[in-house]
């Protein structure tokens, strides 16, 4: 099934899906069409219902002016049973790197206006995100510091309102690095795992931690895997079970 119904030949890339535990699903991508007066690089996304058809059309999530030209990137995206969804990307607006999200209600209208989770000023990046069946959600990204990259996270509560201010996944700044994370959730219960790349000078392991539904992360996080013989870990992604288990 082709899911950008736009005509010609622009650049539609870097795709994501996130999925109910009803079989809902959401699509987003960063999208160069240039209908409708858009330029440079925008997000589009695309529900998907249940028996896998497409409901309605392709539309715009980032709302900055258009003709900016501003980039918006790395999109991600998880959707609720209620049909409730939650969009992630890096963007430029302001002239940093930033992580900016938009809230769609189960008719698929958005709940607001695009708005900014990050609350430092330092470049960040890749971001993530997971929702609970409850609609409770939390996003997970980069920052990067004194050339050196860490995760931090925000829960959200199911109203969509920030719970606490963004956390930092624990970690020795002065020697670690968070090089690459993904990020899962038990829909059912609301607890998120996180799991990542850790770097401590050339070496590398992954690591994982549970976080519980009110964001705290349950200690101590696990080493998964070392990497003793310098094999050179480059990518990893982990799911959760009903059990609060999980496969990285």
């Amino acid at each position: 099934m082709k899911i950008n119904d736009d005509v010609g030949k622009v650049l539609q890339d870097d795709p994501s899906i996130g999925s109910a535990t009803n079989g809902l699903a959401i699509v987003s991508w960063v999208d160069g069409r240039l209908s409708g007066g858009l330029t440079g690089i925008n997000i589009f996304g695309q529900r998907i219902g249940a028996s896998g058809q497409k409901i309605g059309s392709n539309f715009l999530v980032n709302d900055d002016p258009t003709g900016t030209a501003v980039l918006q990137a790395e999109p991600d995206c998880d959707i609720a049973p209620s049909g409730k969804t939650v969009i992630v990307w890096r963007d430029r607006r302001n002239g940093v790197d930033d992580i900016f999200a938009q809230l769609y209600d189960g008719s698929g209208s958005p709940l607001g206006m695009n708005f900014q989770v990050n609350q430092e000023t330092l470049p960040c990046s890749n971001p993530r995100v997971a929702v609970a069946n409850d609609e409770s959600f939390l996003i997970a990204w980069l920052i990067e510091t004194e050339a050196k990259t860490y995760i931090k996270f925000q829960p959200y509560s199911t109203e969509g309102t920030p719970v606490g201010d963004n956390m930092l996944i624990p970690v020795d700044t002065s020697v670690n690095q968070q090089i690459g994370f993904d990020l899962s959730v038990n829909p059912y219960f609301g607890f998120y795992v996180l799991a990542w790349i850790n770097q401590n000078n050339s070496d590398r392991e992954i690591n994982a931690v549970i976080i519980t539904a009110a964001g705290v992360p349950v200690p101590p996080d696990i080493v998964v895997i070392s990497d003793m013989a310098n094999l050179g870990f480059e990518d990893v992604s982990v799911d959760m079970d009903v059990d609060n288990s999980y496969v990285v």
